[in-house]
């Protein structure tokens, strides 16, 4: 029986993976749990399975491949992770020391990586913003004051009218 490597997509909602787990007679996957073994029969459903289900167009939500496929997959994605880091963004000690990202990048010609944008060498200083023009403030009326309530006449407190007989 083949055994073929499978997980969940990592979690992108730009990217529409969504699922975090999914369970399945017999198994339960998790996202944050990498890779599984299972039986090729087992896979092939998995591969069936989308990330928001009953939607055909909905993105796959395992990756479902064999162990070199699995490997490859992997590499891409630690390239891709590298790529995005920006040029003041901190090192790890492995990676300072063994000079990880400069063999990754000389080693892979077939990488495009976009060419450095350049920054912007003019600075603004005070007298390049331009002042803003004083409104000029309306008069402000005070409120006018209402005219106090009539309290109702009560048995007590006012004057009582008594009608005639």
């Amino acid at each position: 029986m083949e055994q073929m490597l499978v997980r969940l997509k990592p979690y992108d909602p730009a990217k529409g993976h969504v699922k975090r787990r999914y369970s399945q007679p017999g198994w339960r996957f998790d996202e944050g749990r990498g890779w599984y073994k299972v039986p090729a029969d087992v896979a092939e459903q998995l591969r069936e399975v989308r990330q928001v289900e009953n939607r055909p167009y909905s993105p796959p939500a395992f990756d479902v491949c064999t162990k070199e496929e699995a490997l490859e997959l992997e590499r891409r994605e630690k390239i891709d992770a590298r790529r995005k880091r920006g040029a003041n963004d901190a090192l790890s000690v492995e990676e300072a020391e063994n000079g990880l990202i400069g063999e990754l990048v000389s080693d892979d010609e077939d990488l495009d990586l976009d060419p450095p944008v350049p920054r912007r060498t003019a600075t603004l200083t005070t007298a390049d913003i331009p002042k803003p023009t004083p409104t000029p403030r309306k008069k402000q009326t005070s409120p006018v004051k209402a005219e106090p309530k009539k309290k109702p006449a009560t048995k007590t407190g006012g004057r009582a009218k008594t009608r005639k007989k």
